[in-house]
């Protein structure tokens, strides 16, 4: 009957082996039961502190489910507090229930949550008796065009807040919701608030010259408990630029330029390779204002269809500028703030193999947010920007020659590096550590000595870059810029700062290796650049924090 079907059906998203998959017999539930986790990344929250820790795990799969589960490290063992599935995502699970050969990939809650907590006493502690809070927010990457909030501030009693929908009043230009919100506070407003890009538009899934976009043009700012949309930026939105034609797949990023905990300037990043920039100066929101800072893209030619999709790296620091006199050079210090970021189509990461990808550092003055009256520099173009792909600094002749090449770098707005294999693609932005930007990009095809038999094909390759933030040369005058990993997809490299003050850069090892010093490479202090570790580097493998994943690659450097 229709209601056994229903039954039956529930209880097949319950886990139980209603169709009778287990290769055990006597087991009530299917032996594999959690969906895949393809981009959504697992969150820790500790809501006991130091000494008697509650560590929790939240994280969202293609099932559909937003998962919490208890880390018991005592007794090593992991178990699920409670699962939620939008009412949204229930018709998927007929699909993922007949797992029909050939099928398309089913997505769900696809994005990584992003956590809020506030603990009033400063104790270490969550407890709602203490008026603490504990909120997560999510979207759904592909899976969807919907926002989710939930109250977890008791784990084991979650209370859903709110849920934005694409589409719906307000969010008419909401896409699939790529773009990871950031938690923040906005001047006139006291309460917590998200920002986030519009999101991907699936018109943009074609391997062929990209379009304007209808939708994912925009940029939310909405009341973080209450999901309240405050303020909209979009061809047609509180404030407006008619010149926004691309989907802002990326998370924004904001910059507390004053440091009173208040958000004063938006950097957006788009999928038709521009950066936008937001100012907010002060709370009068028609004071508020748009420029588009950088634009990288092309719409006439495919070879030049430059997409950003991670959010942008700022990094404020004193530029060393260098100028020429007849034959005297200057050096001075300017302040200036680096935006840097790299194109990579995230949708096509094998098969575009065709558009010219590059890594960009723009140079931005104007540290403090402009007035709306101020006039704004020209949108930087690539052809302002120095080529440092070929390190003209690493190779130059002489001292003099080197003299001209900072002169001739610091007087563009920025570098960029040309992505030299073919298909190759930046994924994340990267980090900075001592004056060194470390960035990794991905190639759809291995590089020799490979081990291809894995898989039946190798993955891909994954090479990690090291280059001088400000003038763009590789540290310590090395001949290349990056160095190579088979059989490897990564997304961004992780950040650690350990008790002993070393900065380490964690990475996923490849499907089945082993921990070993084989698997551990440090930053050369000398040279700055990743190096394999041999039996001879007498690398050590160092426990560098409990609820981090128990396999991982690390890139070493001192923090200074």
């Amino acid at each position: 009957s229709s209601s056994t079907g229903l039954d039956d059906q529930i209880s097949w998203i319950l886990g139980k082996d209603i169709d009778s998959q287990n290769t055990t017999t006597g087991l009530i539930y299917r032996e594999n039961v959690l969906s895949d986790m393809m981009h959504s990344q697992p969150v820790a929250i500790n809501y006991g502190g130091a000494s008697t820790p509650d560590i929790r795990l939240v994280v969202g799969s293609n099932a559909g489910f937003l998962h919490m589960f208890k880390d018991n490290d005592s007794a090593n063992t992991v178990s699920e507090s409670w699962a939620f599935i939008p009412y949204e995502l229930l018709p998927k699970q007929r699909t993922l229930r007949v797992n029909a050969d050939g099928g398309a990939h089913v997505y769900g809650l696809d994005a990584t949550p992003v956590v809020y907590t506030t603990d009033t006493n400063g104790d270490g502690i969550i407890s709602s008796s203490d008026g603490d809070k504990v909120w997560l927010f999510m979207g759904q990457r592909q899976g969807g065009s919907n926002y989710y909030a939930f109250d977890i501030t008791n784990p084991d009693s979650p209370v859903m807040m709110w849920q934005i929908s694409g589409g719906s009043a307000g969010f008419e230009r909401l896409a699939q919701t790529w773009s990871t919100p950031q938690i923040t506070k906005i001047p006139g407003y006291s309460k917590p608030v998200l920002i986030f890009g519009g999101g991907y538009n699936t018109g943009k899934d074609s391997l062929a010259l990209g379009t304007n976009d209808s939708v994912g043009n925009a940029i939310y700012i909405v009341d973080a408990e209450t999901g309240v949309l405050k303020f909209t930026v979009s061809p047609s939105g509180d404030l407006t630029n008619t010149d926004m034609h691309d989907s802002i797949a990326a998370p924004v990023k904001t910059v507390d330029y004053d440091s009173d905990g208040y958000t004063d300037i938006i950097y957006a990043a788009d999928t038709g390779g521009n950066v936008w920039r937001v100012d907010l100066p002060d709370s009068t929101q028609s004071h508020w204002s748009i420029s588009k800072f950088a634009s990288v893209g092309s719409d006439l030619l495919r070879a030049d269809d430059r997409r950003f999709f991670g959010q942008p790296l700022v990094v404020t620091y004193s530029n060393t500028e260098v100028t020429k006199d007849g034959s005297v050079y200057t050096f001075k210090k300017k302040p200036v703030r680096a935006v840097l970021l790299g194109s990579g189509d995230r949708n096509h990461p094998r098969t575009d193999t065709v558009v010219g990808n590059m890594y960009y550092m723009f140079r931005d003055y104007q540290l403090a947010p402009y007035a709306v009256s101020a006039t704004k520099p020209a949108t930087i173009t690539t052809s302002d920007l120095y080529d440092i792909t070929s390190n003209p600094y690493g190779t130059a002749a002489d001292d003099d020659a080197r003299k001209q090449i900072l002169a001739d770098i610091t007087a563009k707005r920025g570098w960029k590096y040309r992505m030299t294999g073919a298909g190759e693609k930046v994924f994340g932005s990267g980090v900075v550590s001592d004056g060194i930007l470390y960035f990794s990009s991905f190639l759809p095809y291995a590089t020799s000595g490979a081990n291809v038999c894995s898989v039946g094909n190798s993955i891909g390759t994954t090479r990690i870059y090291a280059i001088d933030l400000d003038l763009g040369f590789y540290p310590d005058g090395n001949k290349t810029a990056f160095t190579s990993y088979n059989d490897t997809i990564l997304e961004n490299l992780g950040v650690v700062v350990g008790a002993d003050k070393s900065v380490r850069l964690l990475t996923p090892v490849p499907d089945g290796s082993a921990l070993d010093s084989n698997n551990v490479v440090k930053v050369d202090p000398i040279t700055g650049k990743p190096v394999k570790c041999t039996g001879d580097a007498k690398c050590e493998i160092k426990k560098v924090g409990d609820n981090l994943p128990k396999i991982f690659k690390v890139y070493q450097a001192e923090q200074r």
